[in-house]
């Protein structure tokens, strides 16, 4: 529940696949919905709540999040800004520890049982976030993977460097981070010219490029031998 080794950089960098983010829009409009019909039904009878102040705003706090992220996936906008690292371990605790404040709080208020087991569970790993956030994280990154992922990162600032890679280097990694991901996968050279294309034209609001016109440099990324051993990549 709530395992902190999806905010690996490559996961978090992917692009979400079109079914799967209108299903996910839908849902959480759904979720906001039921939220504030849930809300209404409190302040309408507030007796059937032990706390009803507490539980309209934390249920309406749940229902703005799920109602902003399901207006950012309707738009096929970005929820966050590009990662290049996983978080901190700090920025675990700080998560952590709301998580367990709050959520433990709602579980003690609850009426009913199934309400206090779930609730708890989730104070329960917000304890885990705060106290062990190691456990939570990926694995760190092996050192042929960090060294594949700098070659490509030179071969980028060289050959492709649209955003200026010295004054946006969190946004860049994320760039580099996935076409490592799509070097590793073996991707065909138009697919990969076709994903530099659309961090050009879709994100970055360049006008006038075709994946024709980078077709050469995904050549030469698909031939970096990013498995060698040695100190500089072999093309």
């Amino acid at each position: 529940m709530l395992d902190l080794k999806t905010t690996d950089p490559r996961e978090l960098n992917r692009t979400l696949p079109p079914p799967f983010r209108w299903t996910a829009a839908v849902t959480l409009a759904a979720g906001s919905a039921y939220c504030l019909v849930l809300i209404i039904n409190v302040l309408r009878r507030p007796g059937t709540e032990a706390n009803p102040a507490y539980f309209v705003a934390f249920v309406g706090s749940v229902a703005a999040f799920a109602a902003f992220l399901s207006i950012k996936l309707f738009r096929g906008d970005r929820i966050a800004r590009p990662v290049d690292r996983p978080p901190r371990r700090w920025v675990v605790r700080l998560l952590g520890l709301p998580v367990f404040l709050f959520v433990g709080i709602s579980a003690l208020l609850s009426n009913t049982l199934h309400e206090r087991i779930e609730l708890g569970l989730m104070a329960l790993t917000g304890l885990g976030w705060l106290l062990w956030p190691r456990r939570f994280l990926p694995t760190a990154t092996n050192e042929p993977s960090a060294r594949a992922r700098r070659w490509i990162g030179d071969f980028l600032r060289r050959n492709w460097d649209p955003i200026g890679a010295d004054t946006r280097p969190g946004e860049f990694g994320a760039y580099v981070a996935e076409v490592e991901r799509l070097v590793g996968s073996q991707v065909s050279p138009r697919d990969l010219a076709e994903y530099l294309a659309r961090v050009e034209t879709q994100r970055l609001g360049y006008q006038d490029t075709e994946p024709k016109m980078l077709v050469a440099v995904a050549k030469k990324l698909l031939r970096l031998n990013v498995s060698s051993g040695g100190g500089d990549p072999a093309v």
